[in-house]
Order: C-alpha cells, then sequence, then structure tokens
C-alpha cells in the first residue's frame, strides 16, 4: 500500500524574508499568483518545476529554484525531499536593489523566468549558505528568539543576497566589491562573506 503522507515544517518571519525549511513525503504544489519571489533550496533529494512545455530539475546539494511572481507552473517534489524556502515581495527586492545601487530600477532589470541556479555560483552559493545558517541560528534559540539587532542583520543580509540574485547590477556590486552608495556595511558584509566561505560546503 502507499505510505502515509508525511511532512514537517519549521520558520517564520524575519523582517522583510521569510525563511521556512520543512521536509515532506511527497508533494505536487502549485505557486499561487501573487507579489513574492521563492527561492527553493533542496538538502535532500531534489524538485522540479514544470509548465505547459518547460520542465527545470533541480538536485539537492548542487542548485536552487527561482520562483519569481507570478509562477504559473506546478512543483512537484521527490519522496522525502527537504530543504529551504526564502520569501520576500518584489517590491522589497525592488526597494532594496534601488537602495543598493542608488538610482531607479526598471522592472525589465528584474528576473521573470523561472530559473534553476547553480550553487557553483559564488553569489548563489552564499545566499544558499546564509539561509541554512540563519535557520540553524533561529531552531537554536528556539523561544528566546533573535534579538531585534539580529534579525535586523540577518534579514537585510539575506535580501541583499537574494536582491543580488535577482537584479544583475546589483549582482554586480554585491559579487565584485564595488562600492554602494547605500546598505554598504551590509553588502560588504555580504561581499566579505562570499569571499571568505567560497570553498566550504553548504551544510
Amino acid at each position: 500500500s502507499d505510505e502515509d503522507f508525511e511532512i514537517s515544517y519549521a520558520g517564520g518571519a524575519i523582517g522583510a524574508c521569510h525563511l521556512h525549511r520543512g521536509t515532506v513525503s511527497a508533494m505536487a504544489w502549485r505557486p499561487t499568483e501573487s507579489d513574492e519571489f521563492h527561492i527553493l533550496l533542496p538538502q535532500r533529494g531534489g524538485l522540479s518545476y514544470r509548465a505547459r512545455k518547460e520542465t527545470i530539475e533541480v538536485e539537492g546539494g548542487r542548485s536552487l529554484l527561482l520562483l519569481p511572481p507570478p509562477s504559473r507552473g506546478r512543483v512537484d517534489v521527490e519522496p522525502r525531499m527537504s530543504g529551504i524556502s526564502l520569501i520576500t515581495t518584489i517590491e522589497n527586492i525592488t526597494s532594496q536593489a534601488e537602495r543598493i545601487s542608488g538610482r531607479t530600477i526598471k522592472s525589465s532589470e528584474i528576473a521573470t523566468n523561472v530559473r534553476n541556479i547553480s550553487l557553483s555560483d559564488p553569489l548563489t552559493s552564499a545566499l544558499a549558505r546564509n539561509m541554512s545558517s540563519v535557520f540553524h541560528e533561529m531552531l537554536n534559540l528556539g523561544s528566546a528568539g533573535l534579538s531585534a539587532l539580529a534579525r535586523t542583520n540577518f534579514d537585510e543580509l539575506l535580501l541583499n543576497m537574494m536582491t543580488g540574485v535577482i537584479v544583475e547590477d546589483v549582482r554586480t556590486a554585491v559579487g565584485s566589491g564595488k562600492s554602494v552608495t547605500v546598505s554598504g556595511s551590509v553588502v560588504r558584509q555580504a561581499q566579505d562573506y562570499i569571499r571568505a566561505h567560497a570553498s566550504e560546503p553548504i551544510r
């Protein structure tokens, strides 16, 4: 007979970003037509995105899936897949991109296609590593929770890196070490983190 459906889940809002981790026996999920960007990072097992004639496969530990708004396809996860998701709105991405770049960001500059992004990319790898690290920090602290300062720093670090993955001009600023006009200290933290941890495995 078929195995019973099982799911475990934890996470919540940090600030502008929402971070969640779950394990599921098997699932097919249709993203809602919202204003949210979803980054799905499978850690064990994999998942696939299917829309009309398009299929995108994502293997755990090798890549992540970027779902821009709106994504009208279907996400299928492998049995016992576990992973982390990072969610924020297109408004947050646009605002952060403009703060970092110091100029108005056009809608055409923001990623609109569902894509599989390799963790061999240093910025994407750093984002994935921080998604895992921040989630474990949240879990370890339990009911005590993150301090307001830690929550703000984690939120801005994740938002900067997520914005860099989504907006090419921000990727250049964060990934190459170029100076920026606003949020400079946190962007420099992201740059330093990428350089210091580029060769480490993602746990």
